[in-house]
């Protein structure tokens, strides 16, 4: 609505200039249309993305010669903006912020609440959250063609999570596998919701099970994320990249086997590393008994098999109490 368009030729450049009070991003396919020069094929492309939202005060202007096209400069704000990938199902929707841009680099300022992202390839469910705000900028290096986007200062918040997050992603041209550079500072988290953000599509079932069931609360402060690599070699076998996540955490209930009491009062760190998870224990309870230095050890997620060694302080009739009810 409110909009003006204005287009020209000139040697052979065509050109075209709009603004734009809301540009509802539901029609915007059909106006991309009219860019000159785009091809079927690109076409194709976009037409695998569907968008929702609103873009308010948009300025944009084009300019191509033969099949060459150029993106002069653009700027806007946007409200509720959405995008979903029809061939992967990756969406995200609820964004809200500022963006501005050229041809081949730009940035964007976020600062939105209740953002929803769905990855069908690798969590079971849509993360939401309450606050998302940070800078995201982005350039094209034509010298080895390929696309380079960072992130920083990226906030994101809800009941369970609070997280400070930096974000590298190269993006080749050539079709190779694009490489990721991503560290997360925990603050704080839920250990119960820890399921929420398990890539359980790519893990072993058993193993997403186990975590399920035995995870079962505790407070998490302090933790941190790294995934660095090329995103075709995730977990880095053979030492292509890291992926990597510590999380300490106080308080916790840990219900390793149903067969036997749970670990209460634990006081631990848990580590994963590639394919294996490590939790190191340093205080805790089994029925009235003390634990010392407890490990526990999965070494490889895919094909889980628990190990755990440690020692239990207490008196002997608790210690008989719990061989009795044990297998």
């Amino acid at each position: 609505s409110l909009y003006s368009l204005a287009g020209h030729t000139v040697d052979g450049e065509r050109s075209i200039a709009g603004e734009f009070a809301h540009l509802y991003l539901e029609d915007v396919q059909a106006f991309l249309r009219i860019i000159p020069g785009l091809e079927d094929k690109q076409w194709r492309q976009i037409a695998n993305f569907t968008a929702e939202g609103t873009v308010n005060n948009l300025s944009v202007s084009f300019r191509s010669a033969g099949d060459v096209i150029r993106v002069l400069g653009f700027d806007a704000s946007f409200d509720d903006l959405g995008f979903r990938d029809t061939t992967s199902g990756a969406a995200i929707h609820g964004l809200q912020g500022t963006i501005t841009g050229i041809s081949d680099a730009g940035a964007l300022w976020l600062q939105s609440r209740d953002v929803g992202f769905r990855a069908e390839k690798l969590f079971r469910d849509t993360l939401q959250f309450d606050d998302l705000a940070g800078e995201v900028a982005w350039r094209y290096d034509y010298d080895n063609e390929r696309l380079i986007i960072s992130g920083k200062s990226l906030n994101l918040s809800n009941d369970n999570l609070e997280l400070k997050a930096s974000l590298g992603l190269d993006l080749p041209k050539t079709g190779s596998s694009p490489v990721v550079d991503m560290e997360i500072d925990i603050q704080r988290g839920d250990l119960a919701a820890v399921r929420q953000y398990l890539p359980a599509t790519i893990m072993s079932p058993k193993a997403v099970a186990w975590l399920d069931r035995s995870l079962v609360s505790g407070e998490i402060t302090g933790g941190r994320f790294v995934l660095q690599g090329p995103l075709d070699r995730v977990p880095f076998d053979n030492g292509e990249g890291q992926l990597a996540a510590s999380l300490p955490v106080s308080n916790a209930i840990l219900d390793y086997n149903e067969a036997w009491t749970r670990i209460e009062q634990l006081d631990a760190e848990i580590v994963f590393n590639g394919r294996s998870m490590d939790i190191h224990g340093t205080k805790g309870k089994i029925r009235s008994a003390s634990l010392g230095e407890v490990h526990a050890r999965i070494k490889d997620l895919t094909a889980p098999d628990l190990e755990i060694d440690g020692s239990v302080y207490g008196s002997l009739p608790v210690m008989l109490a719990e061989l009795a009810s044990s297998p």
